[in-house]
């Protein structure tokens, strides 16, 4: 966990490949938040991302501008909802 200077809280959390290297780091906003997801991903077989499979900007971007985004949640503090 790392605490910012704003107070905020971020929870990092890595894998390891199949040859032993270290990949992430990965955020949450917390320690159940990140122990889930990683739950959720070793159901689906996917904790580790396949490193062959080249990533679109399509996936990578997914979620970015949804209501519930951070960053989205964040712009809204400051009132800019016109998004």
């Amino acid at each position: 966990m790392r605490k910012y200077p704003n107070g905020r809280e971020v929870y990092f959390y890595y894998t390891y490949d199949e040859n032993g290297a270290r990949r992430g780091p990965w955020t949450a906003k917390s320690k159940t938040a990140a122990r889930n997801y990683c739950h959720s991903l070793i159901k689906k077989g996917a904790l580790i991302p396949d490193r062959r499979k080249a990533m679109s900007f399509g996936e990578f971007a997914e979620g970015f501008w949804d209501k519930n985004s951070e960053y989205v949640q964040y712009l809204c503090k400051f009132g800019i909802t016109d998004i």
